[in-house]
């Protein structure tokens, strides 16, 4: 949030949250009051039993400090497109490139679903985002179960030799958007199972593939 790239790219009208477009249900329920829930019958499930209903702490005006947003502006901001970025870095580099993976539906864990007996290791991530932050301590929800529904700081991924990284990085950074070697992959030491190492400012967390 004190990157001179967060928050607006070059091809964006508004400045973005960076909540994407996962998880929004968590997000919803597990930050705005429950006083929404008799005001606003129509924004849920009628079959959601009461106490899983808008059981957060907050109000859709309230600000988000650090953020110059408001909790609803948040919640509803535009999912980022990577389009312009991709084309980009394809011209360039397509031959160079193993893999692209946009972390959405499984946030930071939909890693797991790709390649075969490869263990990979994030550790050098990005400071998670305001929202995420405001999310996690208003539903309670353990960090390590964020990582599994939230994107928590960056959506697309490239996997790639660390050759061409930094040509990477500064196609990224022309479009406002800030990019950096977030991890690494090996051979995982249990043959045909995928792992996932997640070294985090809240924690180390580690993740396998589901059989």
């Amino acid at each position: 949030q004190n990157s001179p790239f967060s928050g607006k790219a070059t091809y964006e009208e508004e400045v973005n949250s960076g909540i994407g477009s996962n998880g929004l249900t968590l997000a919803r329920h597990g930050v705005l009051s429950h006083e929404y829930y008799a005001k606003y019958p129509e924004c849920y499930d009628q079959s959601l039993e009461e106490q899983l209903v808008f059981f957060g702490n907050h109000f859709l005006s309230d600000k988000i400090k650090g953020l110059n947003l408001t909790i609803g502006k948040a919640l509803l901001s535009p999912t980022r497109t990577y389009v312009p970025i991709i084309l980009d870095v394809l011209r360039n580099h397509r031959k160079e490139i193993h893999g692209i993976i946009h972390n959405t539906g499984g946030g930071q864990t939909k890693t797991l679903n790709y390649g075969k007996g490869i263990k990979y290791t994030k550790n050098n991530l990005f400071q998670i985002p305001k929202i995420f932050e405001v999310i996690q301590s208003s539903s309670e929800t353990q960090w390590k179960e964020m990582f599994q529904v939230f994107n928590m700081g960056h959506r697309m991924e490239i996997y790639c030799d660390e050759s061409i990284a930094q040509d990477i990085i500064k196609i990224s950074k022309k479009y406002n958007v800030d990019s950096k070697i977030i991890g690494f992959c090996q051979i995982s030491p249990t043959k045909h199972q995928n792992l996932l190492e997640i070294k985090s400012e809240f924690g180390s967390f580690n993740y396998d593939q589901m059989a």
